[in-house]
C-alpha cells in the first residue's frame, strides 16, 4: 500500500511540475491548476525530494536541472496518461459484453475483405448484438499494432513490420501470406513478362505507396539487403486502390500487395488490362498476423475465430 500511495503521489506532482510551464509565478500557477499557493508550494517542494534534486527553486523558477527533464516529463506524463485511459476503456470493455468488438486492420486487409464482405459482420456471427457489433479502424500496420498494445482495439491484422519486433503486450496468430507484386500497365515493356528481375528496379520510375507503407518497407528492406537500391519513384500513393488508377493514367508499373489484386478494385484493374508480375531475384513476400490482447472476452474471441477462418 505504502508504494501504491508514493506513485500516486509521484504522479500528481509530476502533473504539477508539468502543469507550471510557462507560468511566471506561484499566484498565476496556482490560479491556472486552480489550487491553493501553499497546495502549489507543496507539491514541487516534494517532488523535489522523490527526484532527490531540485528542480523549481523560488516559487515555480526551474532550476537548470528541473529545464532538463521538463521536455521528457512532458512526454511521460502523456503516455502514463494514455495507459491509463487504456486501461479504464478495456474493463469497460470487459464488463459490459454487448460493448462493440473493435479490430483494427491494414488498408490492404480492408480492400481485400471488406468489399467482398468476407471479413465477420453483424451478420456472420449471430451470437454478438446485431448492432454495432464490430467497429473497425483503418490504419498502417504500424498503428494497428499500437492500437492494439495501447488498449484501444482488441484485435488487429497487421504487416509483420521487416526491423521491428512486437510488444511484449500482444499475442499474435497467423492470418495469411502476401507478396509485393508489379501491377504492370497494358502497351508496356514489361506487360506480358511474368517476372521482372530486381536489376530493374534500380533503373525504372515506379508508382510505389509512400514509406509509411508496410509493403515499401518491405521492399526497401529486401533490395538493401542484397546491395540495390530503388530508382526515385514516379509518383508515391498512399494505397493500392489509387495506385492502380495511377497505373493506368501514366502508364507507368506500380508495386503493389498480391492481396490487392484479389479485391474487387484489383479485379477491376486486371478487367482494364493491368498485368501482375513478380519480381525475381528478391524475397518480397510478407506475412499478415492477427495481433489480440492475451486476455480477451467472450465476444472478442468469437471475431478472432471467425477472422482466423477467412484469412487461413
Amino acid at each position: 500500500m505504502f508504494a501504491m500511495d508514493e506513485r500516486q503521489k509521484f504522479l500528481n506532482h509530476l502533473r504539477i511540475f508539468v502543469g507550471i510551464e510557462g507560468m511566471e509565478n506561484l499566484k498565476q500557477a496556482a490560479n491556472q491548476l486552480g489550487i491553493s499557493r501553499n497546495t502549489l508550494r507543496s507539491h514541487l517542494t516534494n517532488f523535489n525530494k522523490m527526484l532527490e534534486c531540485d528542480m523549481t527553486i523560488k516559487g515555480v523558477k526551474k532550476t537548470s536541472a528541473g529545464e532538463r527533464i521538463a521536455p521528457e516529463a512532458s512526454h511521460l506524463l502523456e503516455e502514463i496518461e494514455a495507459s491509463l485511459d487504456a486501461a479504464r476503456t478495456r474493463l469497460k470493455r470487459l464488463a459490459r459484453p454487448q460493448s462493440p468488438v473493435q479490430v483494427a486492420m491494414s488498408p490492404t486487409i480492408w480492400m481485400w475483405g471488406a468489399e467482398s464482405e468476407l471479413l465477420p459482420l453483424t451478420h456472420t456471427l449471430p451470437k454478438l448484438p446485431r448492432r454495432n457489433a464490430v467497429e473497425f479502424l483503418v490504419a498502417n500496420s504500424e498503428r494497428v499494432e499500437r492500437a492494439v498494445s495501447d488498449g484501444w482495439f482488441e484485435l488487429g491484422i497487421t504487416a509483420r513490420h521487416p526491423s521491428r519486433k512486437l510488444h511484449q503486450r500482444l499475442a499474435h496468430r497467423p492470418f495469411c501470406s502476401d507478396e509485393i507484386v508489379l501491377a504492370v500497365p497494358p502497351q508496356h515493356d514489361w506487360s506480358d513478362a511474368k517476372h521482372v528481375a530486381v536489376d530493374n528496379l534500380e533503373d525504372t520510375q515506379l508508382i510505389m505507396l509512400d514509406t509509411s507503407t508496410n509493403a515499401r518497407l518491405v521492399v526497401d528492406h529486401a533490395l538493401k539487403d542484397s546491395g540495390l537500391e530503388l530508382a526515385d519513384p514516379y509518383e508515391e500513393v498512399a494505397m493500392a486502390a489509387m495506385a492502380f488508377d495511377e497505373v493506368l493514367n501514366a502508364g507507368v508499373p506500380a508495386l503493389v500487395s498480391r492481396l490487392a489484386f484479389e479485391s474487387p478494385q484489383g479485379r477491376s484493374a486486371s478487367e482494364r488490362g493491368i498485368h501482375q508480375c513478380k519480381v525475381s531475384g528478391v524475397d518480397l513476400s510478407r506475412e499478415f498476423i492477427l495481433v489480440h490482447e492475451k486476455r480477451l472476452r467472450e465476444e472478442a474471441d468469437a471475431v478472432m475465430k471467425a477472422l482466423l477462418m477467412i484469412g487461413s
